[in-house]
């Protein structure tokens, strides 16, 4: 399956991966500042940014993507706009955090994962939270993200009286 990806600025990095089977990484090309009402927000300078600990930050990839739909009747994916009712699969991007940035230095992504429906063609966001104790420099060109691209089965719902009781149910339900 592939996906359309279009850089927004002459800074912007293009998502890459280093072996066929992994996610995409995606980089920072521009902040958009502080969301913490309480935290003083440092200067941004052109090319870095210190995200306190406890606080989040927008940060800007320079990226925007399209990405195909499966067409029942062709029964091939596609980009060319094609009928809701022939639309049987499309596909999503899950923006997720780098394990190393969260091991290391408590950086995370604060709605994660976050998903990217087919119809969404804006510039992709990355909110970066800093769980750790220490302040975290982040400079632009900084792999911050992982980028999957996944298809989705379109479901309809069935709206119905009765479950059927599995005798499952409520937290800590399978025994841990």
């Amino acid at each position: 399956m592939k996906f359309r990806i279009k850089l927004l600025t002459d800074t912007a990095k293009q998502p890459t991966r280093e072996n066929p089977g992994d996610l995409w990484d995606l980089y920072v090309d521009d902040f958009c500042g502080n969301f913490l009402k309480d935290v003083t927000i440092p200067e941004i300078k052109s090319n870095e940014y210190i995200l306190k600990s406890g606080s989040r930050i927008l940060i800007k990839t320079g990226v925007a993507l399209e990405l195909p739909v499966f067409d029942k009747n062709s029964q091939k994916w596609s980009f060319d706009l094609v009928a809701e009712e022939n639309i049987n699969r499309y596909a999503v991007a899950d923006i997720r955090p780098r394990s190393g940035l969260a091991l290391k230095y408590g950086i995370t992504i604060t709605n994660s994962p976050g998903t990217i429906d087919n119809k969404y063609r804006k510039e992709i966001g990355v909110i970066l939270h800093n769980l750790g104790h220490q302040d975290y420099k982040i400079s632009k060109g900084d792999k911050i993200a992982q980028m999957l691209i996944r298809s989705l089965d379109i479901f309809e719902m069935e709206m119905i009286e009765n479950l059927e009781d599995t005798g499952r149910g409520g937290f800590g339900s399978t025994g841990k």
